[in-house]
């Protein structure tokens, strides 16, 4: 790598540092954020030790079997635990790489490895892209269902209001792309994909396109990833909501932790920190104070000891990994 290019990476890890510092040290001085919220790892032991139970062995077993449902889909074979151990060694280098999005890079150059060359690169990839949209998916119709439930205090709160739109529009707009996939193609259709390929890297989203045909012939199999990553997101609110409890109000209302939690993932999405941290805190700071409970950040705080904790737990498969030999994931279940 080029001296300039060092300069250019070293520079970017600055301003992002700084980004994360200047927000926790906002919500410190504000005193949104209290570090002595972290006693309650110890405090409530029973507590802490459920979660890290339902994201190592529920949270990761369900995304893994999602994985293996899409990766069928494709007519790739993989067996559940192999594929877990993966899907726990993304979840290892996304504790330590920025933004929450990290870790699908590695899995997908681990699938890429174990396939050795018997499985094109742009399915691999195409898959884990695919499953993690599944997952973004099943945020916004957590939220969605979470709107319904609670909508006179969101209409008639101005910044929810704001938030219970955009979830509104995100809902639309994966609607309508999902409904323009799937409908036969129509000179409309038509015109709107040579207008894409007038786009740069039209070339690289033809492949992704393609890519993505196998799952129209499997739309079972797409419902089914789809219903399991509800499932996830509900057991991360659970576990959200748990901490709530604990920490702003044992009173919490859980429909309003329903919303608030999954929008708050999203914001984590944003690469500047692993997990999140700093954009993650203003943002559960901001949806739990719309709802009358004061502590977001905290909580957010907890719930990253939590899923750093069962993330570091991820080095072990990393370091025992062995890629398998006469491998054909094509035939193998």
């Amino acid at each position: 790598m080029k001296k300039s290019s060092y300069q250019k990476t070293a520079l970017l890890l600055l301003l992002k540092s700084s980004v994360v510092g200047l927000i926790l040290y906002f919500l410190w001085n504000s005193g949104k954020l209290d570090l002595a919220s972290t006693a309650m790892v110890y405090q409530q032991p029973l507590i802490f030790w459920a979660s890290v139970f339902l994201v190592v062995v529920l949270c990761n077993g369900l995304m893994a079997l999602r994985w293996q449902i899409l990766l069928r889909a494709h007519g790739i074979s993989f067996g559940i635990v192999r594929l877990y151990a993966i899907q726990w060694i993304g979840f290892f280098f996304s504790t330590l790489l920025p933004g929450t999005v990290s870790g699908e890079g590695v899995k997908a150059y681990y699938l890429i490895k174990e396939t050795g060359g018997q499985v094109s690169r742009v399915d691999c990839i195409t898959v884990v892209m695919f499953d993690k949209l599944t997952a973004l998916i099943a945020i916004v119709l957590v939220s969605l269902v979470a709107i319904g439930l609670h909508w006179p205090l969101i209409w008639s709160n101005p910044a929810l209001s704001v938030v219970g739109g955009f979830v509104v529009i995100l809902f639309s707009g994966a609607l309508a792309i999902a409904l323009f996939w799937t409908l036969p193609n129509t000179h409309l259709k038509g015109w709107l994909i040579c207008r894409v390929y007038e786009l740069p890297y039209s070339q690289w989203l033809l492949k992704f396109s393609n890519g993505l045909a196998p799952f129209k012939k499997h739309p079972f199999r797409v419902a089914l990833a789809l219903v399991l990553s509800v499932s996830t997101q509900l057991i991360f609110v659970l576990i959200i909501w748990l901490v709530a409890r604990q920490l702003c109000d044992p009173q919490a209302d859980w429909v309003h932790i329903l919303f608030a939690a999954p929008l708050g993932e999203l914001s984590t999405i944003i690469p500047l920190a692993p997990g999140g941290i700093g954009v993650g805190h203003a943002a559960y700071d901001y949806l739990f104070l719309q709802g009358g409970l004061k502590g977001g950040a905290d909580v957010f705080t907890v719930f990253t000891i939590i899923r750093l904790g069962t993330g570091v737990l991820g080095g072990l498969p990393y370091l025992f990994y062995k890629k398998q030999r006469h491998l054909n994931p094509r035939e193998t279940e």
